[in-house]
C-alpha cells in the first residue's frame, strides 16, 4: 500500500441489504399474503397450507371464518365463545288493553337468536319485539337468547300488568213516566274511573257517582256521563235515554236506530219509541230523504254525519224529536293492512293486526265485513272467520300459528267483497332448534348485481336418520336500493343416518359463467354441506325466490322455472315446484339427492326474450372432481386439492362436487405477477448495491467492478 492510500476492506452488505429488505417486505408480502399463504400459527397453517383463498365468510359474532379457496375446499374454524347472558327491558309495564308493549333485548354476549314469550300464548322471534295485549290480567314475559354456544333465558314473572280501558256507562230506573219523574242513575263504568260529570238533558248536572235526579217537564232526554282516570277520559251519550210525559203533554216524541255508523252504502233500521199512542210518523233522515213508515229502513249512499228527526201525531197532540249527527257514514274499505312479526319460531303463536283502510290509506272506523285468512303456509293454523263489529274500530288482533320454516305470508280477505283483501310483510319462520348465522362476505360475483354478497352460512343441529336439517340462508332480494333476481330462502338436508351440527355455506357465482348451454338463467349457486361426506345425505329440498321483474324482462311465467343442478359433468333439470307469489317475487322449492352447482333457469322448450344474450357456451374442459376426506371431527377433515381451468369468476367448489366447466382453480397469472416481481426486486437490490459501493468508494468499485 503506497503512502497516502486510504485502506480499504471489501465492501459488505451495509445498508444497500437492509434497503433492498425493506423494499421486499413492502411489495412482496402483501402479494404472498394475497395468494392466502397463512404463516402465522394456529389452524390455518397447516389447514390451508399456500392455496388461494376466493370468498371469506364471518359469522356476525365472529365464532365461525369460512374460507373458500381455488382448489373447491371449504375451510371453517370455530373459536370458543360464551353463552350469551340473557336480559331485556319493556315500556311500558302497565295500562288498559290494547296495551302496545316495546320489547327490547338487552343481553351480552353475542346472542344471534331470540325467542320472546309474552306469556298471553303469543311468541316472537324477533331481537326487539313489539307486543299488543288484549285483555287483562299480570303476565310473566320470558326471553330465550342463544348464540353457537348455548343459550339463555330471562323469566320475569308478572313483569306486564294489563287493566280494563275506562269506558263511560250507566243505567238509569225508571227510563219512562209522568212528570214529575225521579230517576235513579246508576255507574257501569269499567277501567275504575275516580271522578264523574253527568248531565240529564233538561239543564242540570251532577258530579256524584250515583246520582238522582227528578224531571219536572215533558220531553225526550239526552243523557251524558263522562268518566276521568288521570289523563284517560271517556264520555257515553244517550239519545232520547228518559221519557217523560204530563197531563198537558202526553205525546213524546222518541227513537232508536242500528247500526249508528258504518260504510257506504249503510242500511239502518230506525225503531219508533214513542210514547202516547202516535198515528202518524213523519220521518226526516238527513239526506233530503223521508219517509211515512212508524219503522222504516233506510239505506245511505254518501259519506257524513246526518241528522235525523221524527214527527209524531196521536189526533190530539204533536211531538217531534231530532237526533243531532245520529248516523255516520264514512268511505268503503279498499283493502286491509296486516301486519306480522317479521319472524316467528316454528310452532309458536304470533299475534297479527287487521286494519281496515279506504283509498287515503285512513282506518274506516266503521268496516263491518266479514274477514277469512289463509296462509302460505299451508299447515298453519289460522283464527276462524271474523265479522267486524262497530266496536272494533276498524281494526282488531288475530293469533295463527305457523308451522314450516322458511318464508311464510298471512293474507287476510273479505268474504264478500273479495276485492278487499291484505297481506302481511315476509314472516321468517325459524325451524326448532335452527341457531341461524348469517354471514356475508365483500361483493366479488359477476352477475352484475352490485351489491351482492357472495358467501352466507348457516348452521343447524344434528338430526338422526330421517329426520330433517333446516338451514335459514334467507339472501335478500333487495339492499341499497338495487334488486336482485334471485335468492336462495333456505335449504333442508335429509340424512342418511346420524349426522352432528353441521355448517352450509351457499356461494353466489353470478349469472352468465358456467351457464347450461341454450337457458337463460337467473343465478348460479354453489350450497355445500361442509366437511360433510356426499353418502352421508339421503336427499334435499331447496327454497328459493325469483324476481317477477326479471320474469317479465325474460318472457317467463312462473311455470317456466326449473332449478338445475350440476353432476357427473353434466346440468340435469330438478323436480321443481312453484309455491306462492308475494310482493313481486315468486317462491319455489326443488328436492335434489346431493348438493354441488345450482343453475335457476327457464325449463327446456320455454321460450324467452333475448335468452341468447344471458347464454354462456360450456367449454370443452371439465375440472376434476374435488372430494373430502372425513375425519371424526368433520372442523380437521382432509381436502385433497385438484386443479381446474383458471377464469374470471372464483368461487369455491362444494365438498364432494364437480366444478361446472370453466370454474378456477390456482391462479396461474397471480404466481407468474409474484415471480416477475422477485425479479424485479432482485434487480434494484443488486443495483442499490453497486450504487452503495460506488458511492463510499469510486476507487475501489472501479478495482472490483
Amino acid at each position: 500500500m503506497k503512502k497516502g492510500e486510504m485502506a480499504h476492506k471489501r465492501p459488505g452488505p451495509g445498508y444497500a441489504w437492509i434497503l433492498g429488505l425493506l423494499l421486499l417486505l413492502v411489495l412482496v408480502v402483501p402479494v404472498a399474503a394475497g395468494t392466502g399463504t397463512w404463516t402465522t400459527t394456529g389452524p390455518f397453517a397447516t389447514g390451508l397450507g399456500n392455496q388461494v383463498i376466493y370468498a371469506l365468510a364471518i359469522s356476525p359474532d365472529g365464532s365461525v371464518v369460512y374460507c373458500g379457496t381455488g382448489s373447491g375446499s371449504v375451510f371453517s374454524y370455530t373459536f370458543g365463545i360464551a353463552a350469551p347472558v340473557a336480559g331485556f327491558t319493556g315500556t311500558p309495564v302497565s295500562g288498559s288493553y290494547p296495551l302496545s308493549v316495546q320489547f327490547n333485548d338487552t343481553s351480552t354476549g353475542s346472542p344471534t337468536a331470540w325467542i320472546w314469550d309474552f306469556g298471553d300464548g303469543t311468541t316472537s322471534a324477533e331481537q326487539n319485539a313489539t307486543h299488543t295485549y288484549t285483555s287483562t290480567g299480570s303476565f310473566t314475559v320470558s326471553l330465550t337468547a342463544s348464540n353457537t354456544a348455548g343459550s339463555d333465558m330471562l323469566s320475569r314473572s308478572g313483569y306486564i300488568t294489563v287493566t280494563e280501558p275506562l269506558t263511560a256507562n250507566f243505567t238509569g230506573t225508571p227510563k219512562s213516566g209522568t212528570a214529575p219523574l225521579a230517576v235513579t242513575f246508576t255507574d257501569t263504568s269499567t277501567g275504575s274511573p275516580t271522578s264523574w260529570s253527568w248531565d240529564f238533558g233538561d239543564g242540570n248536572t251532577s258530579t256524584n257517582e250515583n246520582p238522582s235526579h227528578t224531571y219536572s217537564t215533558a220531553g225526550a232526554f239526552r243523557v251524558n256521563l263522562t268518566v276521568t282516570k288521570g289523563a284517560a277520559t271517556n264520555t257515553r251519550s244517550a239519545a232520547g235515554y228518559i221519557m217523560v210525559a204530563s197531563a198537558s203533554q202526553p205525546l213524546v216524541a222518541n227513537f232508536a236506530a242500528s247500526p249508528t255508523s258504518g260504510t257506504r252504502p249503510l242500511t239502518v233500521t230506525f225503531t219508533d219509541k214513542s210514547i202516547g199512542s202516535p198515528k202518524l210518523w213523519t220521518w226526516n233522515f238527513g239526506d233530503g230523504t223521508t219517509s211515512t213508515q212508524q219503522n222504516p229502513t233506510h239505506t245511505y249512499t254518501s259519506t257524513g254525519s246526518f241528522s235525523v228527526s221524527l214527527h209524531v201525531v196521536n189526533g190530539t197532540y204533536t211531538d217531534t224529536i231530532t237526533q243531532t249527527d245520529c248516523i255516520s257514514v264514512s268511505t268503503p274499505a279498499t283493502h286491509f293492512a296486516v301486519i306480522a312479526p317479521s319472524k316467528a319460531t316454528a310452532g309458536s303463536k304470533i299475534a297479527f293486526t287487521v286494519t281496515a283502510l279506504d283509498a287515503s290509506g285512513s282506518t274506516v272506523t266503521g268496516y263491518t265485513g266479514t274477514v277469512t285468512f289463509v296462509a302460505s303456509d299451508n299447515a298453519a293454523s289460522l283464527p276462524a272467520d271474523y265479522t267486524f263489529t262497530t266496536s272494533d274500530a276498524g281494526t282488531r288482533t288475530f293469533t295463527a300459528t305457523l308451522k314450516t320454516a322458511g318464508l311464510q305470508t298471512i293474507n287476510a280477505t273479505d268474504s264478500t267483497a273479495t276485492s278487499i283483501a291484505g297481506t302481511s310483510g315476509t314472516i321468517t319462520v325459524l325451524a326448532i332448534p335452527v341457531t341461524t348465522i348469517t354471514t356475508t362476505t365483500t361483493p366479488s360475483d359477476d352477475s352484475g348485481e352490485s351489491g351482492r354478497d357472495t358467501s352466507y352460512a348457516a348452521t343447524a343441529p344434528g338430526t338422526g336418520a330421517g329426520g330433517t336439517m333446516t338451514f335459514a340462508v334467507n339472501e335478500p332480494l333487495s339492499a341499497g336500493g338495487t334488486g336482485y333476481s334471485y335468492a336462495i330462502i333456505s335449504v333442508s338436508i335429509v340424512p342418511a343416518g346420524t349426522l352432528g351440527s353441521t355448517d352450509l355455506m351457499v356461494t353466489d357465482a353470478g349469472a352468465t359463467s358456467h351457464a347450461p348451454d341454450g337457458r337463460t338463467v337467473a343465478g348460479i349457486v354453489t350450497i355445500s354441506p361442509v366437511a360433510v361426506n356426499p353418502s352421508a345425505i339421503s336427499s334435499g329440498t331447496i327454497t328459493f325466490a325469483v324476481s317477477e321483474n326479471w320474469l317479465s324482462a325474460h318472457g317467463l311465467t312462473p311455470a317456466n322455472i326449473v332449478l338445475m343442478r350440476y353432476h357427473d359433468g353434466v346440468w340435469a333439470e330438478l323436480p321443481t315446484t312453484f309455491q306462492y307469489e308475494a310482493g313481486g317475487v315468486d317462491y319455489f322449492t326443488a328436492t335434489t339427492p346431493g348438493f354441488s352447482y345450482f343453475a335457476i333457469t327457464n325449463r327446456a322448450g320455454a321460450t324467452t326474450v333475448n335468452a341468447s344474450a344471458a347464454v354462456t357456451t360450456l367449454p370443452d374442459t371439465i375440472a376434476r372432481t374435488t372430494s373430502v376426506l372425513a375425519s371424526s371431527d368433520p372442523r380437521q377433515a382432509t381436502y385433497p386439492q385438484t386443479s381446474a381451468p383458471a377464469a374470471q369468476q372464483t368461487t369455491a367448489v362444494p365438498a364432494g362436487a364437480q366444478a361446472p366447466p370453466g370454474s378456477s382453480g390456482f391462479p396461474v397469472t397471480t404466481v407468474a405477477l409474484i415471480g416477475a416481481g422477485c425479479v424485479v426486486l432482485a434487480g434494484v437490490g443488486w443495483y442499490i448495491r453497486r450504487w452503495w459501493i460506488q458511492r463510499q468508494n469510486p476507487a475501489l468499485f472501479r478495482k472490483y467492478d
